[in-house]
């Protein structure tokens, strides 16, 4: 995006956010998504997102939904695989 001064970016950028409707992207999913991205889209450049709310409206979510927390992530468990899948490769498994 391109304009003649950081300020006219910001309101190109916040023009831009503020225009963009939800075409149907949250249809299926929990309303905390929907009211992380309105908060997000509400935001001036300048601002920081109200980390509390945000972290209260998933973690919300969470607990409504009976989620556990185990501690595994999808990242952790990718990378055992992985090593798993490395060391019968080489025989040390």
């Amino acid at each position: 995006m391109k304009a003649e001064s950081r300020e006219q970016k910001e309101k190109l950028i916040l023009q831009m956010k503020q225009s963009t409707e939800e075409c149907g992207l949250f249809k299926g999913h929990p309303e905390e998504f929907k009211k992380y991205f309105e908060h997000v889209r509400s935001l001036r450049s300048n601002k920081k997102p109200n980390y509390t709310y945000l972290r209260r409206l998933f973690r919300n979510l969470f607990h409504r939904n009976r989620f556990e927390y185990d501690y595994v992530f999808d990242w952790t468990e990718l990378k055992f695989l992985e090593e798993l899948k490395r060391k019968k490769g080489t025989g040390d498994g």
